[in-house]
C-alpha cells in the first residue's frame, strides 16, 4: 500500500484552501488503497495565538517549532511514497 504524506499548516477543515485543493479527494485516496498520513504545524492552541493580535513572543516561539518539526520530518527514518506540500508547507511561505 503507497503511503502518502499531507505537508499542510492547519489541521482539517479549517482553511478554504486546504479543502479545495486536496481534502475534498482524502476519501478518493483511501478506496484506492493509500496510507494517508499528515503534518499539521498548528494545534488548535497554537491557532489561536498564532491569529490574534499582539502576543509576538509566543508567535516567535510557535514559528520556531514549525520550523524545527519540518526539519525532523525531512530527515525521517522512513520516507513516505508521495509527499503533498499544500502550497508552501510552511507559515512564512
Amino acid at each position: 500500500m503507497p503511503s502518502l504524506l499531507f505537508q499542510t499548516v492547519h489541521r482539517p477543515d479549517r482553511s478554504p484552501s486546504q479543502r479545495f485543493r486536496h481534502e475534498q479527494y482524502l476519501d478518493y485516496f483511501r478506496e484506492t488503497g493509500f496510507d494517508l498520513k499528515f503534518s499539521y504545524l498548528l494545534s488548535p492552541e497554537q491557532d489561536k495565538i498564532y491569529y490574534s493580535a499582539g502576543k509576538w513572543p509566543q508567535k516567535a516561539s510557535i514559528v520556531l517549532a514549525a520550523a524545527s518539526k519540518r526539519m525532523r520530518e525531512t530527515r525521517r527514518q522512513v520516507a513516505p511514497d508521495i509527499v503533498y506540500v499544500q502550497r508552501e508547507g510552511f507559515m512564512l511561505g
